[in-house]
């Protein structure tokens, strides 16, 4: 029986015990586990603690990545200056979905992940994270190699999300990032494409030089994260908008208007997707947990604007991890105010009221049936009596 064969409750179960801190706990979990359900645990196999200063390390077997390759429909890589990979149990579906997240050291080759993706002939949405680090220009370097873009090229693929995440302390330059060689491959990716996603700390002014694109009316979903007015950058199309008045700071955040303007742009060229644009505008307030009135947003259709994904609040959680969850929650509510439907909680208090109601209903039917138990009884004597 192969690991990936075990029910999905099982397999969430197994991976809730890969948590590095308990590492000895957990492999003695895992050993009980594999002989409990005869399961091959030699995906797992590889796992082991590096040592207490740097996180868990995991190593698939060649025979578990040939039975990945037949089931890979999504797959999360991270570039990172460690070496590291876990296996994701978020949206954990052993029969149609499997999250592999991979980090990658800076001084190893891609080429061999590029290989292992391009056999996944299932593989349809790819998830590539850059990791920065703040003060390395070695990192930057890396960044922009052309080894990764081959990751672009893998065909059959219907989301594609690119991002850089660094530390919330600072921020970097990311000029020397060749922009030119990611917009050839996602022109490429484009006509398969229906989701793509784009986060970008500063500077990428090609990617939103809109005379690149062609219509895309498969598009179903773009979504572009820009902070700071420099990632405007120098499109023609771009700098028609109405930017800030002369003599702001260069790092002052984008205002929104420019982000309605830029999104129907936007939309005119994408007439069937959903445009989201984040920005710095804080739309949400009590820890990421609740979406605030917003004017532009009461008759928004084909685009979106939401709140800046390196603010702390959204994206990244206390320790700075990417935290996803909060992400679609945030969709989720996006969506509800979008669509006007702002009766939900009080529709939901009618439910909670509703089920309450039914409570004591279930506590006075318990009453009546045990009455009526007693008369059925009495009926029952008379009968035989007569």
């Amino acid at each position: 029986m192969l690991l990936l064969d075990l029910p999905t409750e099982l397999l969430l179960l197994i991976f809730s015990f890969l948590g590095p801190e308990y590492f000895r706990s957990n492999l003695r979990h895992l050993t009980i586990a594999s002989k409990w359900y005869n399961a091959a645990v030699d995906i797992l196999s590889g796992y082991f603690y590096q040592d207490w200063g740097r996180p868990a390390m995991f190593r698939m077997s060649n025979a578990a990545c040939e039975r990945l390759k037949s089931k890979l429909r999504t797959a999360r890589v991270e570039f990172g200056l460690y070496a590291c990979s876990l296996m994701s149990a978020s949206d954990f579906d052993a029969y149609t979905r499997l999250d592999v997240q991979a980090r990658l050291d800076k001084r190893s080759s891609s080429k061999k992940l590029v290989d292992v993706l391009g056999e996944c002939r299932q593989l349809r949405s790819l998830d590539i994270c850059i990791i920065l680090t703040d003060g390395d220009p070695d990192n930057v370097t890396f960044v922009g190699h052309q080894s990764l873009f081959p990751l672009l090229s893998l065909s059959n693929l219907t989301s594609l999300v690119l991002s850089y995440q660094y530390p919330l302390k600072g921020d970097m330059d990311l000029r020397a990032i060749p922009c030119e060689h990611f917009c050839s491959a996602a022109n490429a990716l484009f006509p398969t494409l229906r989701r793509f996603f784009y986060r970008m700390p500063t500077v990428c002014k090609d990617l939103l030089d809109l005379e690149k694109y062609p219509e895309l009316p498969a598009m179903e979903e773009m979504i572009i994260g820009l902070r700071h007015r420099s990632c405007l950058g120098g499109s023609p199309a771009v700098m028609s908008l109405e930017c800030a008045p002369p003599g702001e700071k260069p790092g002052e955040v984008v205002k929104p208007k420019q982000f309605e303007a830029l999104a129907r742009k936007f939309a005119d060229r994408l007439p069937n997707a959903k445009v989201l644009l984040i920005t710095s505008n804080q739309l949400l307030d009590d820890g990421g947990h609740r979406v605030r009135e917003y004017d532009a947003l009461k008759d928004a259709e084909q685009f979106w604007l939401g709140e800046d994904v390196w603010g702390g609040t959204l994206w990244f959680d206390h320790d700075s991890q990417p935290s996803p969850s909060l992400l679609e929650y945030y969709y989720g509510e996006m969506e509800k105010l979008i669509a006007g439907d702002r009766d939900e909680l009080t529709e939901e208090n009618d439910e909670l009221t509703d089920d309450g109601d039914d409570e004591d209903s279930e506590e006075s039917g318990e009453g009546s049936t045990e009455e009526d138990g007693e008369d059925d009884a009495d009926d029952a004597d008379s009968t035989s009596q007569e």
